[in-house]
């Protein structure tokens, strides 16, 4: 199998041989395109656009045929070059055989400067060197933390322990003959570029003018394929995360339906204990009863607790199932129609093979709210989410996320931890309610009134308050909602509110 072939040693000095006979050049323009990578605009009768990359995985340095705007806003090292070096003249340079390190000396009003290159892939760094040899600025800092040898404004500049270890195994591949071998500068489509012909390692390779043009049109192609992964990558992740969001909340829903299934059962089972509970003799752990179609049934019972508590249990087991049954159906349609987005989305961006593709891919999952994951999304499949807490996730109209506090603790945690300061809070007014809390991904103008109205039915179906005709619901930002010192899980006080009236009929 052919490897990429590396801008090693032999590719800079190459490209050093293209460089030098220019000197000396004055510095016209410097412009720093990306974090990573500068380029000079170099005058000596003709001017030309040196590039030079630090990027740990396509460090190199070669000519440009066009001048590439600075990326904004305009960073520390970039102002610091522009300061000293526009209008430097590079009188000379130095280079190490077998080592991708080079050093440009520069006279200025100001007196002598040196920009020192070190490719080094990871380790890679462009760095200003002032009088003394101290560092001025450098792409990359590095603290005595990281390394042996810091390199940050005020450090003395030290060689890198790698030099003279820079022997290219890809150069003795290729079993070069005694003496200065002619450059045949040679571009081979998706691997790479190289100043002599790589034929005899299998390589289908496409001659070039010079080795800059081959380098030049080879990473142009690289940089961009790598960004379009880099892209759908993350798209890739985002769609994955909130699949496996939709999966959870289908299987709760799932779980709602099947507990829904068995409430008449459990209310049954609540009603026989009731009823046979005071024949039975006090301890007994087994009760033997008929159920309604006259069939003997063997229920176990808690010794500690009375019939009746024991009957309260079954009740309000039954209870939780059919409140919690009462929305699946609606739910189930909005998590159906949301995966099956979700995956035709993934598709896309599959096959999406171009930049302009994937942003509109991205501005897509903007629209429709996918970029921030659900807390569920964060947790492992394993894991139950929010710490265990009994929170309930809902998908409401729009795909807006709402959750549901089933308990006073879990009221608590949803209020006081999960939600943020810009979320809507939710709360049935006067009355014992779940609390219930909008997503808002910090855009609270983008939540309209069916959003609030869905939510504030939840709060109704979990409050004391169900079996009402008007229920009044309060809601407001969570930024304004505040739990008074020592008072119980789920007491809070809030202020700025509104009020919802839900018609329950």
């Amino acid at each position: 199998m052919l490897s990429p072939i590396p801008f090693d040693w032999f590719s800079m000095w190459a490209i050093i041989d293209e460089l030098e006979p220019m000197l000396p050049a004055r510095i016209q323009q410097v412009r720093q395109p990306t974090a990573n990578t500068l380029t000079l605009e170099l005058y000596s009768g003709e001017a030309k656009t040196l590039l030079i990359s630090a990027d740990p995985r396509f460090c190199r340095m070669h000519f440009i045929p066009r001048a590439l705007k600075s990326a904004e806003p305009v960073s520390g090292f970039l102002s610091t070059l522009r300061h000293h070096l526009l209008g430097a003249t590079c009188v000379s340079l130095v280079r190490r055989e077998g080592d991708r390190w080079l050093r440009l000396n520069l006279e200025s009003a100001e007196g002598p400067f040196a920009l020192v290159i070190e490719l080094m892939g990871k380790h890679s760094n462009l760095i200003l060197v002032g009088t003394g040899g101290r560092v001025i600025e450098s792409i990359r800092h590095v603290s005595i933390d990281q390394s042996k040898r810091p390199v940050h404004p005020g450090s003395v500049y030290t060689l890198p322990s790698v030099l003279g270890r820079g022997a290219s195994p890809f150069l003795a591949r290729l079993s070069l003959p005694e003496g200065r071998v002619k450059p045949e500068p040679v571009l081979v489509p998706g691997y790479g570029a190289y100043p002599l012909s790589v034929s005899s390692l299998g390589y289908e390779e496409v001659p070039q003018p010079t080795l800059s043009i081959a380098l030049d049109k080879f990473y142009s192609v690289a940089e961009r394929n790598a960004d379009i992964d880099v892209r759908r990558a993350r798209l890739l992740q985002i769609a994955d995360r909130q699949l496996a969001a939709k999966e959870h909340a289908l299987s709760e829903v799932k779980e709602a339906e099947q507990m829904g299934a068995q409430a008449s059962e459990w209310q049954m089972v609540g009603e026989l204990i009731l009823a046979y509970g005071p024949t039975v003799p006090a301890g007994q752990a087994r009760l033997d009863v008929f159920d309604y179609d006259g069939n003997p049934r063997h229920l176990e019972v808690d010794q500690e607790l009375g019939f009746v508590e024991n009957a309260e249990q079954w009740f309000n087991r039954a209870k939780r199932a059919r409140r919690r049954a009462s929305h699946v159906n609606d739910q189930r349609t909005r998590l159906a129609a949301a995966f099956r987005d979700l995956t035709d989305f993934r598709a896309r961006v599959v096959l999406a093979k171009t930049k302009e593709n994937l942003d509109g891919l991205h501005d897509e999952a903007v629209r429709r709210r996918w970029l921030t994951i659900p807390g569920v999304a964060t947790a492992r499949p394993e894991e139950r989410p929010f710490e265990g807490h009994r929170i309930r996730e809902m998908l409401g109209p729009g795909g807006v996320t709402v959750l549901v506090g089933e308990n006073s603790t879990s009221n608590d945690y949803l209020t006081m931890r999960v939600a943020k300061p810009n979320d809507y809070w939710l709360h049935v007014r006067g009355s014992t309610s779940a609390h219930v809390v909008i997503r808002t991904q910090n855009r609270p103008d983008r939540i309209q009134r069916e959003h609030l109205e869905f939510a504030a039915r939840l709060a109704v179906q979990n409050s004391g308050q169900k079996h009402a005709k008007y229920v009044p619901v309060d809601y407001t930002l969570k930024k304004y909602v505040r739990k008074p010192r020592g008072a119980p899980a789920g007491t809070v006080s809030y202020t700025h509110e509104k009020t919802l009236h839900i018609d329950v009929t």
